[in-house]
């Protein structure tokens, strides 16, 4: 994110000079920001999938020995 900042500074503002710990907290605001907004999306993504009854989604390798179980009764 530091670059990204650094960036927008070459371009945007024709080379503004910021120090260390300015370029740090725009740094860390503009992560922040971005966190939030994939939370929301997130949060919106499960919703939907709740309200069409999906469940939580388990992979192979999640379930473990269970799965190596599972697959051995059926050769009988």
């Amino acid at each position: 994110w530091q670059d990204v900042v650094i960036e927008d500074l070459k371009y945007k503002y024709g080379g503004e000079q910021k120090s260390v710990k300015e370029i740090r907290k725009s740094a860390f605001d503009r992560a922040e920001e971005k966190w939030w907004d994939c939370r929301e999306e997130i949060r919106a993504l499960e919703d939907e999938q709740e309200e069409a009854g999906i469940g939580e989604v388990v992979s192979i390798a999640d379930r473990g020995s269970d799965a190596a179980a599972g697959g051995a009764g059926r050769r009988r």
